[in-house]
């Protein structure tokens, strides 16, 4: 049984294609993100803001001039049409319940990496283990949704980092990989058959969401990696499409 001194960072990460947005969409996109994850659980309270260069503020007065403060997100020499960079955290520093969210959207140029992303993560594990007692299935399900819900994704998958060393490498043709949780958009679930080993749910309109386990993932248990490894079978048909799928 993992425990909180083995547990290591876990993370959330979406994606969705080239989507032109305008400045009070991708705020809205975020408060409705931030307020979700206030309610799924105390965690994520208080939250903060972080601007790109570098704008630090209370989300309770950061909502109030979010626009003006995305304005200021801009990455050096990138024009509007390439999007907007922030994020948000829980803590200043960093603790073992440290959760912190980094955004990427507005970009509506031709594909550059993953476009446009939510990604939600623990402390690194080089500062500290994780909690463990806020890496469950529901809490992490329950923030995956939220993400979904609010950015209209693509894609979306929660996973531990030590499961990245069974990744292809970088630049294969294999964009989805090995996950705890994976998430589907209804545009492209008829394209997966989701196994019979696993569980998987039709939730957000119609997308399909493939889950390893209900337990905590651990890379050692070969039950939640065959698993895994099933998942990522059955997004084949995806990773065969060119990318971005949603281009």
């Amino acid at each position: 049984m993992t425990t909180s001194q083995d547990t290591r960072q876990f993370n959330i990460n979406s994606y969705w294609g080239p989507r032109e947005e305008t400045l009070e969409a991708i705020a809205d996109r975020y408060i409705r993100t931030v307020e979700a994850l206030m309610r799924i659980d105390p965690v994520f309270s208080p939250w903060i803001f972080i601007g790109a260069r570098p704008t630090v503020a209370p989300f309770d007065q950061a909502r109030t001039k979010l626009p003006e403060l995305l304005a200021k997100g801009l990455a050096k020499d990138w024009g509007p049409a390439e999007g907007y960079q922030f994020g948000g955290t829980n803590s200043i520093g960093f603790t073992p319940r440290s959760i912190s969210l980094r955004c990427w959207a507005g970009n509506s140029m031709p594909p550059r990496g993953y476009n446009n992303s939510v990604t939600l993560t623990t402390v690194p594990h080089n500062y500290f283990p994780t909690d463990a007692s806020i890496v469950t299935y529901d809490l992490f399900r329950s923030a995956m949704l939220a993400i979904i819900e609010a950015w209209d994704v693509t894609w979306c998958a929660a996973y531990p980092a030590d499961i990245m060393k069974f990744w292809p490498p970088m630049g294969s043709h294999h964009s989805f990989r090995l996950a705890w949780m994976t998430y589907v958009s209804p545009r492209f679930a008829p394209l997966i058959r989701p196994p019979q080993s696993i569980e998987s749910q039709t939730v957000a309109g119609g997308g399909v969401l493939m889950v390893a386990t209900r337990e905590r993932f651990d890379v050692t248990n070969p039950e939640h990696m065959a698993a895994a490894r099933a998942i990522d079978t059955a997004m084949a048909p995806l990773n065969a499409l060119p990318w971005p799928p949603d281009r």
